[in-house]
């Protein structure tokens, strides 16, 4: 009845929504804080810490993977640090309350790193707008951003991100692919910028499967980064029947995001051990790439909307013991041909760990002097 009275009143019933909004802001934000003071407590009394922000809160394998290498490289190279994550969404919360609390909690010598990945980008702005934050609030603190992929549409984006990296004096930014490399340079001049490969390629080598091989595994993903559609995808996977029974996957993981994060190590084994099963990969996915390569599976490459995985191939386009197992398809009707080269190549299987040199040099570099 109240309500209704009020509704009738237009100016004032709006005046009492805002301030009801105000109010739910304000209650959850004070709740939000008040269940990350423990972390915070932990955070405090860890004499070294490492922070790795924007770890991934959904069931991508791929990503799921970057953590896993992250964290592992973490335990070799700085078994004194205590790391602790955070994703993105509860960073930014409540306007960055929580970045904000980190801040105070942090000493000078306490180092933060940025998850790898496609983030440094306004197709996932919400990732490069916590990029921005941590940057703002961690000045006096070393951020060293894992490999990126970086694309802009927007100028004024790519702008507002230049702008503030340039205001801090200890980024190592590492990107992951020559498209990227030669952005980042452009955009952050006074940081010291580095091409590398995405840490998953640290997997590659170092494992071997004894399955026997049949068929192909059509990974693709379905969302903004793919170019086909559903028709597409029918058609593709029509043309490879020809060639051998065709399997659709992709590299999500159908189990609750906790137990994934609790459970990596077994995931991604899993995953990769369904890839060792197949005599092709044909994929538009990054880490499908790369499981396939870890998995000793030959690869076909298809497109993507931007320069991702066209560049990310080169990679291995110019290593000799890798030309055999990965293949670029520019146009979707020549799949079938690929897949038929290289199921008639004569392969072992086995690739080297050529990959884990590049991050052998990363600690000197992460502790060395900034550009």
């Amino acid at each position: 009845m109240i309500k209704g009275v009020l509704k009738k009143n237009k100016f004032v019933y709006r005046q009492l929504c805002r301030c009801y909004d105000i109010y739910l802001f304000h209650t959850g934000r004070l709740k939000f804080k008040k269940a990350m003071r423990g972390r915070i407590r932990e955070i405090k009394k860890a004499p070294r810490k490492i922070l790795l922000c924007g770890v991934p809160n959904h069931t991508n394998l791929g990503d799921q993977a970057q953590v896993f290498c992250e964290l592992k490289w973490f335990r070799q190279n700085y078994p004194g640090h205590e790391v602790f994550c955070f994703c993105s969404a509860d960073l930014m919360k409540y306007h960055g309350a929580l970045i904000k609390m980190l801040k105070k909690s942090l000493k000078k010598a306490d180092l933060v790193f940025m998850q790898s990945g496609y983030n440094t980008t306004d197709i996932y702005l919400s990732e490069e707008q916590m990029h921005r934050a941590a940057v703002v609030n961690f000045k006096k603190n070393k951020i060293v951003f894992m490999p990126q992929t970086v694309f802009f549409h927007d100028e004024r984006e790519q702008d507002i991100s230049a702008r503030t990296y340039a205001k801090h004096k200890h980024i190592i930014f590492l990107a992951r692919d020559s498209l990227s490399c030669d952005k980042a340079k452009a955009m952050f001049p006074q940081h010291r910028v580095e091409l590398y490969p995405d840490i998953v390629t640290t997997l590659i080598g170092g494992m071997q499967f004894d399955a026997e091989r049949s068929g192909i595994l059509l990974c693709v993903r379905n969302d903004k980064e793919s170019i086909f559609d559903q028709q597409q995808i029918k058609g593709m996977m029509s043309r490879l029947e020809k060639y051998g029974d065709v399997d659709l996957t992709d590299t999500s993981a159908d189990v609750p995001v906790d137990e994934l994060a609790e459970n990596r190590e077994k995931y991604i084994l899993s995953a990769v051990r369904r890839f060792a099963r197949y005599q092709v990969t044909v994929t538009d996915r990054y880490h499908g790439l790369i499981f396939s390569l870890v998995a000793g599976t030959p690869v076909v490459v298809l497109p993507t909307s931007d320069h991702k995985l066209s560049s990310g191939v080169d990679w291995f386009s110019g290593i000799s013991e890798f030309k055999p197992y990965v293949r670029y398809c520019g146009d979707i009707e020549e799949v079938g041909q690929l897949v038929g080269d290289v199921l008639k190549a004569d392969l072992d299987h086995q690739l080297p760990d050529t990959f884990n040199r590049y991050y052998g040099k990363l600690k000197p570099l992460v502790e060395g002097d900034a550009k």
